[in-house]
């Protein structure tokens, strides 16, 4: 009997709306594990302030999704996976019983920085105030993000007034 892992039984949530700007949603996907250990992580997906370009999840039938394995991740529109992608893999978190939290910004044009700022702010604060609802605990959470992700990431977690954020970890953040 073969026996379920932790990331294969985690629940994907696509596109929770947090805010919009310029007529256009902005999201974050959710990925939570079956048993949580109540904290979590921010990923800020942004390469070259363009968001949203890594995807971690796949259709799992009509209406379901899986998370992907770190060496199926591509980025959005490519194939094949690029295995140096792997790195940004949601899997370990998972495992070790993280929610992540997948968020995107508005693109420029016509965003500017000082909007991608304010983007990521508000994705924070929407995650924060519905805490409870993700079981997750707000004095709990982390921020992590490569090259603009990474940038982003330091600003949130060095700038968003009573930062509750643990821990910020960026990989080579621009700026």
């Amino acid at each position: 009997m073969s026996r379920s892992s932790p990331v294969s039984e985690a629940v994907v949530v696509p596109d929770t709306v947090y805010g919009s700007r310029n007529g256009i949603d902005l999201s974050f996907d959710t990925y939570q594990p079956k048993r949580t250990n109540g904290a979590a992580v921010l990923f800020i997906n942004s390469g070259g302030f363009v968001s949203g370009q890594l995807v971690q999840y796949g259709a799992a039938g009509p209406s379901k999704w899986r998370v992907l394995e770190p060496h199926e991740l591509s980025v959005r529109d490519e194939r094949p996976p690029i295995p140096p992608l792997a790195q940004f893999s949601f899997t370990p978190l998972l495992a070790e019983g993280f929610t992540v939290f997948d968020v995107r910004h508005s693109n420029h044009p016509p965003s500017m920085l000082d909007h991608m700022v304010e983007d990521v702010h508000d994705a924070a604060r929407f995650i924060l105030e519905h805490a409870a609802d993700y079981d997750i605990a707000p004095d709990r959470i982390g921020l992590w993000g490569a090259s603009a992700g990474g940038y982003l990431a330091l600003q949130l977690g060095l700038t968003l007034e009573g930062s509750p954020f643990s821990a910020v970890g960026t990989y080579y953040p621009a700026g």
